[in-house]
């Protein structure tokens, strides 16, 4: 490879890795595959792929740098720390080669054609990436993510999911090169056209719809415990009062909100709860005359007289104590929770209280309750967009998401955070998060953040949602754009054997 190509295949990584969360200058992925694009012009298909794999593992290295701290925090294990690092990076920097090499295919073809072709290669991959590694949250780092901050464009997620402005990224892109490599104007002229019809739809959404919508609003108090996670997996006894203590006495700052429901966050009580637990009872003690229900993350004893087997739960508690809805955990996060993960790994760990025994639980909807049907989602349930989709499409009127993301270090938590704008936006649904370390935050059901707490304090963050039943194109039909994004490759593909541009492209490799 020449040094040319490997320059500029590496300002496409940091271009890249400076656009998503943690630097969030979300301008850049407009023109970051442009440098990309260089690199593997004139370049056989071979070639272009290698250039494709490194710019992927750079690129991912830079995006999931989090993963050193956070497994040196875990582990104390600086070897594992770089091999899960390396491993994790390499998977999906795969799919960049395939895209190098596509397009090195597509590249001798009429650009009207490659101008939509590439782009919807590009969703195709994300979408087989989603299902090939879907028990891999963390490396979805998807193009479209990045406009996270850019409310207005990411209106059409609620047609498209994230896909379509991951297409519409590309699609700019490919029509820079062409217009800079080729003086291409015509295709210049499509993709400015486009994203001008998709700012101003979302404009419209933005600042004139959103002014005129109304709703119930439910307040909600979020109890930010800011415990450190091998505080709460330890099996220190002394564990359990600090923990009860620190939640009492947010309960009592949390009446000074007047609150509907008090939401405490994923695991905020990491042990099982029986009937008559003191912690419970003395903080309903303290909330009872307000009214206030509560929301409660609490672990669940599912053993049933067999190996030991939980649950990661919220439950859904009246004010008077009773129980009237519970939510286990479906989608459970690999080498921290699944019971299937390697045991090599989890021997790394000093997670004391056998967190490698929960399970997931079974098939669930929105949490039907008095002050409406919630959609939950606890931790990384929010990188699934059609999980949320389905809570949603059962009756869903809004989200709230439990996190405890203590033991997490780096720019995961922003990246983490960023993700539910989205599920906002494609769902038409406020959501609220509610985090053991920040962030807690209110989004409303059109991306934008209303409020957020501070990171890494003990607080209580309160905000108000508002109930809605609308169904956004999206929540009604699902990964319809994706799906129609890889029937047009597979046609493309299709033609390209008939007429035998692979063959002759696999002759010039």
């Amino acid at each position: 490879m020449k040094k040319r190509n490997i320059f500029l295949g590496l300002l496409c990584s940091l271009l890249i890795i400076l656009s998503f969360p943690g630097f969030s200058l979300y301008p850049l992925a407009w023109v970051a595959l442009v440098p990309l694009f260089y690199a593997i012009d004139r370049t056989s298909v071979i070639k272009s792929m290698l250039i494709g794999l490194l710019v992927g593992f750079v690129t991912y290295l830079g995006i999931l740098r989090w993963i050193l701290p956070t497994v040196i925090h875990m582990t104390d294990n600086r070897i594992l720390s770089v091999v899960l690092w390396g491993l994790l990076s390499l998977c999906p920097a795969m799919f960049f080669a395939v895209f190098c090499g596509f397009v090195a295919l597509v590249r001798r073809t009429n650009t009207y054609t490659s101008l939509f072709v590439i782009p919807a290669f590009w969703v195709s991959l994300e979408f087989v990436h989603f299902k090939l590694l879907e028990s891999l949250p963390w490396t979805y780092y998807f193009l479209g993510y990045s406009q996270w901050v850019n409310p207005r464009i990411i209106q059409i997620s609620a047609f498209t999911s994230v896909a379509g402005v991951s297409f519409l990224i590309v699609l700019v892109n490919v029509a820079i090169f062409f217009f800079l490599k080729h003086k291409k104007k015509k295709e210049l002229g499509i993709a400015v056209l486009l994203f001008a019809l998709c700012f101003a739809y979302g404009t419209w959404k933005y600042d004139f719809e959103a002014k005129e919508d109304r709703g119930e609003k439910i307040r909600i108090a979020v109890l930010q415990g800011n415990i450190d996670s091998m505080i709460k997996w330890s099996d220190k006894k002394e564990k359990a009062d600090f923990i009860a203590q620190t939640y009492l006495d947010l309960n009592r700052k949390a009446l000074e909100e007047n609150p509907d429901l008090i939401v405490w966050t994923e695991t905020a009580i990491p042990w099982p709860v029986e009937e008559g637990d003191n912690l419970i009872e003395e903080a309903l003690k303290i909330t009872y005359p307000a009214g206030a229900s509560h929301l409660i993350g609490i672990v669940t004893d599912a053993s049933n007289g067999a190996k030991e087997k939980y649950y990661n739960s919220a439950y859904f508690v009246l004010p008077d104590g009773q129980i009237t809805g519970a939510y286990h955990k479906i989608k459970l996060l690999d080498f921290i929770e699944a019971a299937n993960s390697s045991d090599i790994y989890m021997d790394q760990l000093d997670f004391g209280n056998n967190v490698k025994n929960y399970i997931p639980g079974g098939e669930q909807g929105a949490l039907r309750t008095h002050l409406g049907n919630i959609a939950i989602f606890i931790c990384n349930e929010n990188t699934y967009p059609y999980f949320i989709r389905n809570s949603i499409k059962k009756g869903g009127e809004y989200i709230i998401g439990l996190t405890n993301e203590s033991f997490l270090r780096g720019n995961i938590r922003e990246s983490h955070f960023a993700i539910n704008t989205f599920r906002a936006v494609e769902n038409n649904r406020d959501v609220l998060v509610a985090s053991n370390v920040g962030f807690s935050a209110l989004i409303d059901a059109y991306g934008r953040t209303i409020d957020i707490s501070r990171t890494d304090s003990k607080q209580v963050f309160a905000g108000e949602v508002s109930q809605r039943n609308a169904m956004t194109f999206y929540t009604k039909y699902g990964d319809v754009f994706s799906f129609l994004c890889m029937i047009a490759t597979a046609l493309y593909c299709l033609k390209m054997v008939y007429y035998g541009i692979i063959t002759k492209c696999g002759r010039a490799a």
